[in-house]
């Protein structure tokens, strides 16, 4: 056996035409595609013959209105995204954001869990919380959640069954949806 150290790889994709707010404008960055699908299927295929272990796809509920003068803020949705990823890809892990601030948690697991069924067990979610304010006028709300109450509330430990955060209480609606739970045969329906 082998005591070879291996490096496990992720690949970090935006919907916004890199991390750099110039990157739009270098000459070979495809612009006009940002909205196509065929320019997610080239890095989701690229991340795969690299060997890249996962393939993620930050979010945010807001645009930054401080960046919109300098590159285009297009924010595509990161779970639906990695949805459409599942069937182009057979490898590589999808990771998308969800924060904890504005979902709520059998929204969460639903979601989670339709990607994780669809990829074969590739799917993994990047617990936030929100912060920013322009994220809360984008959803009627008029604050934001301080880190001293946004924490707690995504926390994934469960004290109790009443006590439960968002990612712990989304972690327990998962995993009571396993497939091998129900009987999918015809003659087994009442």
């Amino acid at each position: 056996m082998s005591d070879r150290k291996q490096m496990h790889l992720g690949a970090f994709m935006t919907t916004y035409l890199g991390h750099h707010l110039a990157a739009w404008r270098y000459p070979a960055t495809k612009t006009e595609q940002v909205t196509h699908l065929a320019l997610y299927r080239e890095i989701a295929e690229l991340t795969e013959k690299g060997k890249f272990d996962i393939l993620f796809l930050a979010d945010v509920l807001a645009i930054n209105p401080e960046g919109i003068g300098a590159t285009p803020e297009i924010r595509m949705d990161a779970t639906t995204m990695m949805a459409t990823l599942t069937a182009l890809t057979s490898k590589v892990g999808l990771v998308s954001t969800v924060s904890t601030t504005y979902n709520h948690p059998f929204n969460v697991a639903r979601k989670f869990s339709t990607i994780d069924h669809l990829s074969g067990g590739r799917a993994a979610w990047n617990v936030v919380t929100s912060a920013h304010q322009n994220e809360a006028e984008n959803l009627a709300s008029t604050a934001t959640w301080s880190t001293a109450t946004a924490t707690p509330r995504a926390r994934s430990s469960c004290t109790s069954p009443t006590r439960c955060g968002t990612a712990g209480t989304t972690t327990r609606c998962c995993s009571t949806a396993q497939v091998d739970a129900f009987s999918m045969t015809p003659r087994c329906a009442r």
